[in-house]
């Protein structure tokens, strides 16, 4: 019994998409079933026409923003919001200034890292 590709592989096939093309054109080369139901389909295809694009002017981004913008959540920022994502940084940095205080002799059992 011979392997028929279902439609939507042929339709892959017609548009130079999908995984199995080599397998797709070998079989079509033998099998007529499949020749049939692949001409019905590019018939169809071929009936549909691709719509022009526009061309877009050199305000194209400015006329895309005027339609967008009310829908763009506005967001609060401070002075200082930049510095969020610092964080962890400035937790680090905040940890190791407690080696300079008075009286600080480290971590139990932490002699320091190896080479320094």
């Amino acid at each position: 019994m011979t392997h028929h590709f279902s439609d939507d592989d042929l339709t892959l096939y017609y548009y130079g998409e999908g995984r199995r093309r080599h397998e797709i054109e070998r079989h079509l080369e033998s099998c007529a079933a499949c020749v049939a139901t692949y001409r019905e389909i590019t018939g169809t295809l071929a009936m549909i026409a691709a719509p022009e694009v526009p061309e877009r002017g050199d305000q194209y981004g400015l006329e895309v923003w005027q339609r967008i913008r009310h829908q763009v959540a506005e967001r609060e920022f401070s002075r200082f919001s930049g510095f969020s994502g610092f964080s962890g940084f400035s937790g680090f940095s905040g940890f190791s200034g407690f080696s300079g205080f008075p009286g600080f002799s480290g971590f139990p059992g932490f002699s320091g890292f190896p080479g320094f």
